[in-house]
């Protein structure tokens, strides 16, 4: 029986491992205002958020929007890019997103699948409880950290911390 549960548990790790493969290209902003705007004015309104070059906008391949539509609150948006590298230049310049009252609570996050969305989740929690010192995102991998020692999500026991 433990056989086929470590196959189970490797074989949805392999599938979460693809799935997050086929996302490095993807950011997901949350809080993007929803209103009947065509691709090319999301494109500039994003690279505008960001202040990134006008360029920028024609490395946006597409742009979807997730979920359904609940209350006031738009829906994320799933923005994808020509290639790893113009994700990441993109991503490394959200800190720089004013925080004026239209775009306050616009968030650019990694794509995560599921699964590592909910771990990232949890670890954020440890942290805001003291529980954990720290957690991060690498494309394709979670780290958390407590006092020295850094684990990556496959290694980090949440039960001694909960």
């Amino acid at each position: 029986m433990y056989k086929n549960q470590d196959k189970n548990i490797m074989l949805q790790s392999k599938v979460d491992q693809i799935e997050q493969d086929q996302r490095e290209t993807n950011v997901r902003v949350i809080g993007f205002p929803e209103q009947d705007n065509t691709d090319a004015d999301i494109r500039t309104k994003l690279v505008q958020l960001v202040g990134a070059s006008d360029k920028s906008a024609e490395n946006i391949i597409s742009t979807s929007r997730m979920g359904r539509v609940k209350d006031d609150r738009p829906r994320d948006l799933i923005i994808k890019f020509t290639s790893k590298k113009t994700r990441d230049e993109f991503y490394s310049l959200r800190k720089r997103t004013p925080k004026d009252n239209e775009i306050r609570k616009v968030y650019i996050n990694e794509d995560l699948t599921e699964s590592r969305a909910k771990l990232f989740y949890d670890a954020r929690q440890l942290v805001k409880r003291s529980k954990l010192y720290g957690t991060l995102t690498h494309p394709l991998n979670t780290e958390m950290w407590d006092d020295d020692t850094i684990c990556d999500d496959a290694s980090f026991d949440f039960q001694s911390k909960m």
